[in-house]
């Protein structure tokens, strides 16, 4: 059997940049342990897993070690392959995933995803975690990241000066900080032209 994987560098305008997904397309799924088999060779963050269809494309995402409930920029390279090769002629893309359904537009050479949201529940503020922080946070709420394990997103007025060592035992998984800045700036993000397509195969 072969099948076609594209790896596609998302969030760039040059090659070798930005953030890498494979892309692999099926006719129909293939054993959860073959899937996990072909992300654990590519080696990359997430390897995107998708049956192309003109109305919903199902849609999985894979790192080299487990399943994941979401990933966007290994999304957004599956709608380019699938703009490029599959749909050259639709403007709008939906994939169905285990964070429901996700629709890719495509304006120009850009492309536009619309990211679940996932607002935050505000928890309290211990005394442990400003000490680790260095600063004491104006609010904390706890999100779900993956939707299995939940994060702690923290907003500080002041710059934070963290205690990696006493992090780790008063989070959960990860800690976005967000503080005030004096500069602003404007990020554009868009996808490679550039992309490789390579053949797997197996018997």
């Amino acid at each position: 059997m072969k099948l076609p994987l594209y790896q596609v560098d998302a969030f760039t305008q040059r090659l070798f940049g930005g953030n890498p997904a494979a892309v692999v397309l099926f006719d129909a799924w293939l054993p959860d342990g073959v899937l996990a088999a072909i992300a654990a060779e590519n080696n990359l963050a997430e390897t995107a897993f998708v049956i192309p269809r003109a109305d919903v494309s199902p849609l999985r995402w894979f790192t080299p070690a487990v399943e994941v409930d979401l990933c966007g920029h290994a999304t957004l390279a599956a709608a380019d392959v699938l703009f490029r090769y599959r749909f050259p002629s639709l403007n709008r893309l939906v994939f169905s995933t285990r964070s429901g359904e996700l629709a890719v537009t495509r304006e120009g050479t850009l492309l536009k995803m619309n990211f679940p949201a996932r607002p935050g529940k505000p928890v309290a503020v211990t005394d442990a975690l400003a000490t680790a922080l260095g600063a004491r946070p104006r609010e904390v709420s706890q999100m779900l990241a993956d939707l299995r394990q939940p994060d702690l997103q923290i907003a500080v007025e002041v710059g934070a000066h963290p205690t990696h060592g006493s992090l780790i035992t008063v989070t959960l998984k990860g800690l976005p900080v967000a503080a005030r800045a004096q500069l602003q700036a404007q990020v554009h993000e868009r996808l490679n032209p550039l992309e490789t397509r390579h053949e797997i195969g197996w018997q």
